[in-house]
């Protein structure tokens, strides 16, 4: 039985491709990162417009602004009086 054994070493092409792959990895995670914090300025930015937006034309949480513009109010239900209790179940 022979005992072959691979070489101990790989070659320097090798190893500098492994290390590029590791390097890219790194580098495409670092842009990955930007772009997530990019992403969150961009969101908080339009939401800090729609709510400038809402204050300035006096709209509440349940208005809406369409694509074109137009503002859509929310109906305003009349709150009815409900009877009390013990008026009704007074028998006397």
């Amino acid at each position: 039985m022979t005992n072959e054994t691979g070489p101990s070493q790989i070659s320097n092409e090798d190893l500098a491709a492994i290390q590029d792959a590791k390097n890219n990895v790194a580098y495409v995670k670092v842009l990955y990162e930007k772009a997530q914090a990019e992403l969150m300025a961009a969101e908080l930015q339009t939401q800090n417009l729609i709510l400038k937006t809402y204050m300035k034309y006096g709209l509440s949480q349940h208005d809406t602004i369409d694509q074109s513009g137009n503002v859509l109010r929310a109906a305003t239900q009349a709150v009815e009086p409900q009877p009390q209790e013990s008026e009704s179940n007074d028998n006397s």
